[in-house]
């Protein structure tokens, strides 16, 4: 509960996805033993936000919840559960996009301390990584026509919705939102949104709980992209280059997040809605599933005595 995504990242994902001393490759290559999978939907969020949070929003899209207060509190636990859950709606086996799992942390940043940070239990700076891979930035050579790196794996975000978007009608958007909205505040993010709105993708957000939506209104009605963060500032002047009214697009996201019909919050309120009585049941049957594991416990050690 204390460790977030970069964190994650950093400690786990990055010396995970290492291949000797010579290199390493993306999480997701070694996750799926090196088979290409292509994924179902694609999960734009903060690296600053917790990786249950991240974990659990996943979850929730899987059971089909638009909260994911449940699905964090039995990740806590440990709960086995879950995965009958998803197993029952037929969802265990889908498949996401997730950027720290799915691009090369190894030909980006995996020896940039700058990137790195502070670990939040130990109190001391993450290691970095001393593999061999070449690093490539967003304007580093080859270049294409546009002036991106043919190489780099950090300017290509719009390129893969783009393409994941044009090969399948089906893909989707899950925005999992952090306790503090400030998932709304990332470059990335937000050029992420603008993109899966402008090609028509069905988008899905994702909270902890309803009360999020409410506590951040004021905030996000204050949205600018000139103001929107990114752990690299080249990422930021990437995307803003691409606006050429930075007027018109703060206007357009307002539209995108707000609008009473379409927008992605009254999405989100329509869908609540109907889901309430939906996690209501499935709160039960999960704690009834709990005591049915807890009496099988109670059993199994009677039969060791």
């Amino acid at each position: 509960s204390a460790h977030t995504t970069r964190d994650v990242v950093w400690q786990a994902i990055i010396p995970g996805s290492r291949a000797g001393a010579s290199g390493g490759g993306a999480m997701a290559t070694v996750m799926m033993g090196g088979e290409y999978t292509r994924p179902k939907k694609m999960v734009s969020h903060s690296w600053g936000a917790l990786f249950r949070d991240l974990v659990a929003a996943v979850v929730a899209d899987g059971l089909g919840d638009s909260e994911f207060g449940l699905a964090a509190a039995l990740l806590e636990r440990g709960e086995p559960s879950l995965r009958n859950l998803l197993r029952a709606r037929g969802t265990l086996q889908d498949t996401y996009w997730v950027c720290a799992f799915s691009v090369s942390q190894h030909s980006a940043i995996c020896s940039d301390a700058a990137c790195a940070g502070v670990d939040p239990v130990l109190c001391r700076p993450h290691p970095t990584c001393a593999c061999r891979t070449p690093k490539y930035r967003n304007g580093d050579p080859p270049v294409r026509e546009d002036g991106k790196s043919i190489l780099c794996e950090l300017n290509k975000f719009t390129d893969m919705i783009e393409f994941l978007a044009a090969t399948d009608d089906a893909f989707e958007q899950v925005i999992a939102v952090d306790a503090q909205a400030k998932v709304f505040t990332r470059a990335w993010v937000v050029d992420e949104i603008a993109t899966a709105h402008r090609l028509g993708m069905p988008q899905h957000l994702k909270v902890r709980r309803a009360s999020v939506v409410d506590e951040h209104e004021e905030s996000l009605r204050r949205l600018r992209v000139q103001d929107m963060q990114a752990t690299r500032r080249e990422d930021v002047d990437d995307i803003l280059v691409r606006i050429p009214d930075t007027r018109a697009f703060n206007a357009h996201l307002q539209h995108i997040i707000f609008d009473v019909g379409s927008g992605l919050i009254a999405s989100w309120r329509a869908q609540d809605a109907q889901q309430k009585l939906e996690r209501v049941g499935r709160a039960l049957l999960v704690a009834r599933l709990c005591m049915h594991e807890q009496d099988r416990g109670v059993e199994t050690g009677d039969d060791h005595v």
